[in-house]
């Protein structure tokens, strides 16, 4: 092989380094602003949890008083349910991002291979260049990788059951705040004592801890595709 030749195969080589860099680049500024999207939207919600919480740390008290000790187990469960809340959330915005970034490149690589297949329908691949072959065979590969990773990775799903997970454990933090926040007035019952009436609310929290107390995370494995079974489709 002569020194030209090597030279034009280092040059390929290189280009086509500098195309999957470009691309994977591509996808992970795009996680990057999908993630910060994401905190932009939340700000909001987030500052309304702050101003519960002036009221369940005692910044703001009540006009009827609680007991300490009925107080101190409400506000560990809040706490709790901040603490799951703040889980589901999380994987929520990793797979917002995600599923945003491998979305987009998948439209933009797309779009791509469907001009590519347009110049090739008629006469075939047999008259174009090493560089046309080159870029087209890339963005099939980058087609199929970035819808693979949407559909094993099940970006959708996860993220509507732990945004579900999430707000529902954010409506049981409100009934706490509401709770605390008339000194137990929220859930009156005539027949109960201040005390026995505070029993009974921290119980039902208990049991909506209980069942809402899950782990929502899923891969779906049937949706990789084994290399035959992509080449032959």
């Amino acid at each position: 092989m002569s020194k030209t030749e090597n030279s034009q195969k280092r040059i390929k080589l290189l280009y086509q380094a500098l195309m999957i860099l470009g691309i994977l680049g591509f996808f992970y500024s795009q996680v990057v602003v999908g993630n910060s999207t994401a905190e932009k939207v939340l700000r909001p919600y987030y500052k309304g949890d702050a101003l519960m919480e002036n009221v369940i740390s005692g910044k703001i008290q009540p006009e009827r008083q609680l007991s300490q000790k009925h107080l101190a187990i409400l506000r560990n469960q809040y706490e709790l349910l901040d603490n799951k809340k703040d889980h589901h959330m999380a994987i929520a915005k990793m797979m917002n991002k995600y599923y945003f970034a491998a979305t987009l490149c998948l439209a933009i690589t797309s779009i791509i291979l469907g001009s590519m297949l347009l110049r090739i329908a008629d006469n075939g691949m047999k008259d174009k260049s090493p560089r046309f072959k080159s870029i087209f065979y890339m963005m099939l590969c980058f087609s199929t990788f970035f819808l693979v990773l949407i559909q094993s990775l099940d970006h959708k799903d996860n993220i509507e059951s732990n945004t579900a997970s999430f707000l529902a454990y954010s409506s049981t933090q409100m009934r706490i705040y509401n709770y605390i926040s008339t000194g137990g007035k929220a859930d009156l019952i005539e027949s109960d004592s201040t005390a026995g009436q505070t029993e009974k609310f921290i119980q039902s929290i208990n049991k909506e801890i209980n069942t809402l107390n899950n782990i929502t995370f899923g891969i779906d494995h049937e949706q990789i595709r084994k290399p035959s079974e992509i080449i032959s489709y």
